[in-house]
């Protein structure tokens, strides 16, 4: 084939991920090892809900976004947008963040970076679980 016997081993299963050790063996006796770190892909309760889910797919392509701009996408009402908020706030998957903007307070909402890998994670869960049917 390449001129190297190919071999590799799931080591660990850690933090939330896969090690993945890569050995290779050369005709010579050497060996290279190569690790990677890959995150499991989850299916994520909170993130699940379809309001939520259009939420974190909104945030998800920009850095943040108004309140409204967010209802008026979902086409709800402020205290059904506020609870699915509340839920993902909770979990530290979004940031609120109020300014005063022309003597009146807006609320920005943003993904943090514990948002956005779960979002992706579970979207790549779902990818998965459509891939099996």
């Amino acid at each position: 084939m390449l001129g190297f016997e190919f071999a590799p081993h799931i080591a660990a299963l850690i933090a939330g991920g896969y090690m993945v050790y890569l050995l290779y063996k050369y005709p010579t006796g050497e060996y290279l090892t190569r690790i990677k770190i890959m995150t499991k892909a989850a299916f994520d309760t909170v993130i699940h809900a379809p309001n939520r889910l259009q939420i974190c797919a909104l945030l998800e392509t920009t850095k943040e976004l108004e309140f409204q701009i967010v209802k008026e996408q979902l086409d709800v009402s402020d205290s059904v947008l506020s609870k699915h908020l509340k839920v993902l706030e909770d979990a530290n998957y979004i940031r609120l963040i109020k300014k005063t903007e022309f003597t009146r307070q807006r609320t920005w909402l943003s993904l943090t970076s514990l948002g956005r890998k779960a979002f992706k994670s579970h979207l790549r869960e779902l990818k998965r679980i459509v891939g099996k049917i």
